[in-house]
């Protein structure tokens, strides 16, 4: 066991230092081809307004993801006060910020929702229903953006879209369609089911072999009963969370409303960088921020570096250039939003310093009252 954890740690230490090394090699590269004076020039000359208008949108970017997200919840937990929820969503924010990004954000919000609600099926099913939603309006947003072009731009960018939202389609499937629950249930009871005969072999099929079994009869014995545990464990945790989604379908006009929000939400997210480009006089079109900023944020969703640093700034400069932006200036815009950002999620870190215990409801009205 020890050696296990060990392996693990040295696993999640390299995975860290692969992910720094990403991040720090694009910045490396990207100010050495630059030039950092021309960068730090650019910085400097940003409009001081800009910037403070640029910290005001990420803050209702904050309040107004917090309402997105209890829209999703409505149906459960119609009780959770607004100021809990925010206090989650900056501390997840905060902690994101120095893990893995999307991954640690998400995890951090479903837990710290179940500890307010003890109920962890219904706060992964709301972070999963919020993700593809937001993910859904990110697509919605690049073809907006193509649309808004008179000529294309960055080509073949609206294939890409649209091969995105059939994938999300594919997956809002997945996860709403009573076949596919009843097929991957079918699955995996098919495997219990074959691993579970293993375990009762004919006495014809024994080993010839004194009363007690031999050693590695007993560990295949422990391995074979260890693996039905597991598989019925994610059987019921998976049955736990269609139910919780089966709250969702019969509520198209949520749905609808949710939507609607996760378009205004993207729209905010653009609008932070497209100000970005205003302080540093970048003129280019906005659609060229319709369709560059889903990009990013879709890039950065994949844990590869330390919160999307080193990412985010060669997609940027890669894209925002073909719309005739300056590199220098691009560079030094990404780099004034990322410093902005985490200094707009350090309310999560007093949070975090004052205890992240968030007062839990005294009986929390649950329509699945589950557990995961």
């Amino acid at each position: 066991m020890t050696d296990q954890i060990a392996r693990q740690t040295t696993n999640k230490h390299l995975f860290t230092a692969l992910r720094i090394v990403v991040s720090v090699g694009l910045l490396t590269f990207l100010f050495y081809k630059m030039g950092p004076d021309n960068i730090l020039i650019a910085i400097r000359a940003a409009d001081p307004v800009m910037v403070l208008v640029i910290f005001l949108l990420m803050f209702i970017e904050h309040l107004h993801g917090t309402y997105k997200w209890m829209i999703l919840l409505r149906h459960t937990t119609s009780h959770i006060p607004f100021g809990p929820m925010l206090r989650i969503r900056y501390l997840s924010a905060f902690i994101g910020t120095f893990g893995l990004g999307a991954v640690t954000t998400e995890i951090v919000r479903m837990y710290g929702l179940a500890r307010y609600t003890s109920d962890l099926a219904m706060s992964f099913t709301s972070i999963l229903m919020d993700r593809l939603l937001g993910l859904t309006g990110l697509s919605l947003m690049i073809l907006l953006g193509v649309l808004m072009e008179s000529r294309q731009t960055v080509a073949g960018i609206q294939f890409w879209a649209v091969g995105a939202m059939a994938l999300i389609f594919a997956g809002w499937l997945a996860i709403m369609s009573q076949w596919f629950r009843g097929f991957t249930d079918q699955v995996l009871a098919r495997v219990q089911s074959g691993i579970g005969k293993l375990q009762h072999r004919p006495a014809s099929q024994e080993p010839t072999s004194p009363t007690r079994p031999t050693v590695p009869a007993r560990v295949c014995g422990a391995v074979i009963r260890l693996l039905l545990k597991i598989l019925d464990a994610i059987r019921d945790k998976q049955n736990k969370v269609y139910q919780s989604l089966d709250a969702y379908r019969g509520r198209p006009g949520l749905l609808a409303w949710a939507m609607i929000q996760s378009l205004i939400f993207n729209v905010i997210r653009i609008t932070v960088v497209w100000t970005g480009g205003l302080a540093l006089g970048i003129d280019i079109p906005i659609s060229a921020y319709f369709v560059v900023t889903p990009v990013v944020i879709f890039v950065m969703l994949i844990p590869i570096s330390m919160s999307g640093w080193g990412v985010r700034e060669a997609i940027l400069v890669t894209l925002l250039t073909l719309y005739g932006a300056d590199g220098e200036t691009v560079l030094a815009m990404s780099l004034l939003i990322g410093v902005c950002s985490v200094i707009s999620t350090l309310p999560g870190a007093l949070f975090l310093m004052i205890g992240t215990n968030a007062p839990k409801q005294d009986n929390p009205p649950h329509t699945q009252g589950e557990q995961l």
